[in-house]
């Protein structure tokens, strides 16, 4: 299985495991520490979320907006559907999309950047096209 599938599948299981929808990666915060490294295995434990200090942030753990749509462009399962369901709200119309939503407190990270809109948009071409390489 590749790599990515293992990722995903990983944070399907903690779903299936726990009831709590996970779709991890890096992200920009709306609060301090401003960016943090959210892993399915980090600095030996795992669902670390971790500063670039390596500091333990884990209550900023938040569903990833970009990685939900990415997962669903690749993966299209009905977990990725059901958190895409989700994420269509963690939009800012004028705006562009959020960052996510705050798994712990159940906030929306609604930081808001061209790293995360652009994957959503990249996302999206290639559900609607296909890759863009060939090789």
């Amino acid at each position: 299985m590749a790599l990515s599938e293992q990722i995903y599948s990983a944070q399907e299981q903690r779903y299936n495991n726990t009831g709590i929808m996970t779709a991890v990666s890096e992200g920009h915060l709306n609060q301090k520490p401003s960016f943090v490294y959210s892993t399915v295995f980090g600095n030996g434990a795992p669902w670390a979320v971790l500063t670039d200090k390596g500091e333990r942030r884990d209550e900023l753990r938040f569903l990833s907006t970009k990685t939900v749509f990415a997962y669903d462009a690749l993966y299209g399962t009905a977990y990725t559907k059901k958190m895409l369901d989700f994420s269509v709200t963690l939009n800012d119309p004028n705006s562009g999309w959020l960052e996510g939503y705050y798994e712990l407190t159940k906030n929306t990270n609604d930081a808001e950047t061209a790293n995360t809109n652009a994957i959503i948009l990249e996302s999206i071409a290639f559900r609607s096209s296909g890759p863009i390489l060939h090789p």
